[in-house]
């Protein structure tokens, strides 16, 4: 059983923006969730604090409509 309250956090939650994260040119990640995108984002943020790569500058993000 669904409740209202569920089904507004369903609504405010349902974001239909898609995320794909180019490295270099190279599509690394694609078609990813706004929570999926700053769970990776953070997980690159920190291999680049710990390896020194890939550099912020080497990392661009498409943002589309997803369904």
């Amino acid at each position: 059983m669904v409740t209202k309250k569920q089904e507004l956090f369903d609504f405010m939650t349902n974001n239909h923006e898609k995320y794909n994260i180019y490295c270099n040119g190279r599509k690394i990640y694609s078609d990813l969730s706004e929570g999926d995108y700053l769970d990776v984002m953070q997980d690159l943020a920190e291999q680049f604090y710990e390896k020194g790569t890939p550099a912020p500058h080497e990392i661009h993000t498409e943002i589309t409509q997803g369904d």
